[in-house]
């Protein structure tokens, strides 16, 4: 689960900006304790509301997840040289610092980096084992002076420590990418080594935060509509009265699948499918997209280059029937992006979500957070989210430790 974001000359944020998911010693520790999550003798929280006035930075929030996700998988972007706060002259020749805190497996880890971002280059690199007692035990980083070099503190040895070296010495003079991402590149660890600490944490920020922006063009639900899930799809449907009472699948052709997803969103996605399955060594993996104003459901093979078993959904409303997905209003459509979290069947999941309420009545968002209490009251599932509506400022659906506000200043930082 997340524990802390800290970013430091980002978009608007040019000085370092935290947010954390432990609860305040100021909010009495009855109030909603079910939202407190508890790892081994420490709690934090289940929900984090972001508030804020139209450019405010509440989806650079949303957009932080989003480039470090993307910087740790493909290396730092081609348009990073302008993600630097640009509000302020001179603030190109500054670093900027990225770095996420978070638990798997009952451990705790803080890992990071930082850049010149008007260079594209990564600067220093950092993965650190947070100890209960507040101590930090680092595991390894990448720094810049007075030479370019990675250092570990594993104190390995055997085939371990002559792995880790010849990962290190290959990687010396590479720039835009990072260390982390080259020890999971077609490399795995036993599970007793201590290398392995390098296979889980990066599973876990790749895997386990997911991020759902409106400005995507694809967005990968992460949720296959198969006859178990549309059954439970049909159970959750009729609550939110939004006119569909039910669906079923119906076959779909690759042609309609390409004609309504642009083609580098398209290519984007399947690499990404791709890159994933070779990390878990799997053959085959059903995802669910939507754009636009279409949702296709498919499975991608690893040694076929067109996705099989095509299908889209089929809706009825009472006793009306074959109505298409891109039929329904936008507020409809806008739950099945909700579906896809109530129905996953991890238990340890960052659901980051830009407008949440985008399209939706006030109503249906306060249902929505009812039932993903409900889904997740005992695991260490995660919602942070960006909106306006008011209404949910409301003590009955959270904490005061849980709502944020975000401001800019007279400088817009």
């Amino acid at each position: 689960m997340l524990i802390r974001i800290k970013v430091e000359n980002f978009k608007s944020f040019e000085g370092i900006t935290e947010l954390t998911t432990v609860p305040s010693k100021r909010v009495r520790p009855r109030r909603l304790a079910d939202h407190c999550i508890k790892v081994k003798k420490n709690r934090f929280l289940r929900y984090v509301a972001i508030y804020g006035a139209n450019a405010a930075g509440k989806t650079n929030i949303v957009d932080f997840f989003k480039f470090f996700q993307q910087t740790l998988r493909f290396g730092l972007p081609q348009d990073s040289n302008r993600y630097f706060c640009r509000n302020r002259e001179g603030l190109d020749k500054k670093e900027s610092s990225f770095e996420i805190q978070f638990s798997v497996n009952g451990n705790f880890y803080a890992y990071g980096f930082s850049a010149l971002l008007s260079e594209r280059r990564i600067t220093s690199e950092w993965l650190v084992k947070l100890e209960a007692n507040g101590n930090s035990n680092p595991i390894y980083e990448l720094v810049s002076s007075p030479v370019r070099q990675v250092r570990e503190y594993l104190k390995l040895e055997g085939n371990d420590s002559t792995r880790f070296k010849t990962y290190a010495s290959d990687f010396a003079n590479v720039q835009d990418s990072l260390f982390l991402t080259e020890l999971n590149r077609n490399k795995s660890f036993a599970q007793d080594s201590p290398l392995r600490v390098f296979n889980v944490t990066f599973n876990w920020i790749m895997s386990n935060i997911r991020v759902f922006s409106p400005s995507d063009s694809l967005m990968d639900l992460r949720f296959y509509f198969d006859s178990n899930n549309t059954n439970l799809v049909n159970n959750i449907l009729p609550t939110f009265d939004a006119g569909a009472t039910n669906i079923s699948l119906e076959g779909a052709s690759f042609t309609e699948l390409t004609n309504n997803i642009p083609a580098p969103a398209w290519k984007n996605f399947v690499q990404n499918v791709r890159n994933e399955m070779e990390l878990s060594k799997s053959k085959t993996m059903n995802c669910s997209v939507k754009s636009g104003l279409a949702l296709f459901n498919f499975e991608i093979w690893s040694d076929r280059e067109e996705p099989q078993n095509i299908t889209t959904l089929s809706l009825k409303h009472g006793t009306s029937s074959g109505f298409r997905f891109e039929d329904e209003s936008d507020g409809t459509r806008r739950l099945f992006d909700l579906f896809s979290i109530l129905l996953t069947n991890s238990d340890d999941v960052v659901f980051i979500f830009d407008e949440l309420d985008r399209s939706l009545h006030p109503m249906l968002t306060r249902q929505f957070i009812k039932l993903f209490d409900d889904r997740y009251k005992n695991s260490t599932t995660q919602l942070f989210f960006t909106t306006h509506e008011a209404s949910l400022m409301d003590p009955v659906l959270f904490r005061r430790d849980e709502i944020w506000f975000v401001n800019r200043n007279s400088d817009n930082c």
